[in-house]
């Protein structure tokens, strides 16, 4: 799943850095390795959090078992501040290495800039059709039939 940026006050040191992001990535400590933050309560609303979970439950899909991420990295109060247009192709690469090392079947974008952004990159997307749902689970069920 890929997002805009993570949300809240970019001042607020209680709040995770990429940095320390990356870290648990690659920890040998299982427990921080394998958090997720759509598992977590989120200080300010939850409303994105539950729709996640939501669409991912109905994708038959595991929501511990999603690798996550936003196309920015920088903390932003909302879309407008966020600045992806600035910071979008330096945090490509790190997405780049992800997407080699998790070998998604599917990517599941939400927000305009994510969207705009990887549909410029590969070109292929669906949106706005009341389908999608069932068109990805019978894409990921192919998928699992062939591998």
């Amino acid at each position: 799943m890929l997002g805009l940026n993570p949300g809240g006050d970019p001042a607020n040191p209680r709040l995770m850095t990429i940095r320390q992001s990356l870290d648990d990535l690659v920890s040998a400590d299982d427990a921080r390795r394998e958090k997720n933050s759509y598992l977590v309560t989120w200080p300010s609303s939850n409303t994105l959090r539950r729709r996640v979970i939501w669409v991912l439950q109905r994708l038959g899909l595991s929501v511990d078992a999603v690798a996550a991420s936003n196309l920015v990295f920088p903390r932003s109060r909302d879309e407008k501040s966020c600045q992806y247009e600035r910071y979008a192709d330096a945090c490509w690469a790190v997405h780049e290495r992800i997407l080699e090392i998790v070998q998604p079947r599917l990517v599941i974008v939400y927000g305009n800039p994510p969207y705009r952004f990887l549909g410029e990159r590969f070109g292929r997307a669906v949106d706005h059709h009341p389908e999608v749902v069932e068109w990805i689970r019978e894409l990921s069920r192919a998928s699992r039939r062939t591998n």
